[in-house]
């Protein structure tokens, strides 16, 4: 889960997680960016959303491969204790590949004008009923999450699976309003990526209530998992 806000450029850069790979997301590497090159990324990313309407294109990536706990004791001690938190339970990949800010030859190139036959994953929403819905953060329990797998590759199909996902919403939000669990309507906690920069430039959405690190805190809070011996 990735900071889409634009305006945290103007804040320290928290590090950008993408993935590398072929065909499926399941078949693919980490790739954590650090410092202003994950702004950078971000950006970059962004504009290929917004104009092309899909979420995975060509790269090159020069990194060091290395574990995640390396990574962890290389960050903001606020973000590695939540990766930390996140390897305990297997919710974070054990290795991934790291583009360090303070590394010349470390870089990620787009190639947002060739073209990906299929490269496949998940895209989806974090819903939570209005009457339970917390500033401070929910508890997981109080979380409903929708999705579809997709062509990240293909326009079309992520449209298509973006009205199936609108559909979801619509079915679960009647259903909880029928049984008194929601009061108007279902609000968005997070979810992939910018919806209404896939859906086109001058697309209505709501952007999703909770920032990212927070949302991410939600599967942690109030979890004792005992440390690994060589944490």
């Amino acid at each position: 889960i990735n900071d889409w806000k634009e305006e945290r450029a103007l804040e320290a850069d928290p590090p950008f997680i993408a993935q590398i790979g072929f065909r499926d997301e399941a078949d693919s590497c980490p790739v954590i960016v650090l410092g202003p090159k994950a702004r950078a990324l971000r950006d970059d990313l962004l504009d290929v959303e917004q104009k092309r309407g899909i979420v995975a294109c060509m790269a090159k990536v020069s990194g060091v491969f290395c574990s995640a706990k390396y990574f962890a004791r290389i960050i903001a001690p606020d973000k590695a204790n939540l990766v930390r938190e996140l390897l305990k339970k297997d919710g974070f990949p054990p290795y991934g590949i790291i583009v360090r800010e303070d590394e010349k030859t470390e870089d990620i190139r787009l190639y947002p004008d060739k073209e990906v036959d299929l490269y496949s994953g998940y895209i989806w929403r974090c819903l939570c009923p209005d009457k339970d819905y917390r500033p401070t953060g929910n508890n997981i329990s109080d979380c409903y999450f929708i999705w579809e797998h997709t062509n990240l590759a293909d326009r079309d199909c992520i449209q298509y699976n973006l009205d199936s996902l609108d559909r979801k919403e619509t079915f679960i939000t009647k259903r909880l309003k029928d049984t008194g669990r929601a009061d108007r309507k279902m609000v968005k906690l997070q979810e992939m990526t910018p919806e209404r920069r896939l859906r086109g430039k001058n697309a209505a959405g709501e952007p999703p209530l909770l920032p990212a690190e927070q949302f991410l805190n939600i599967f942690t809070k109030g979890l004792d998992y005992p440390e690994d011996e060589d944490s």
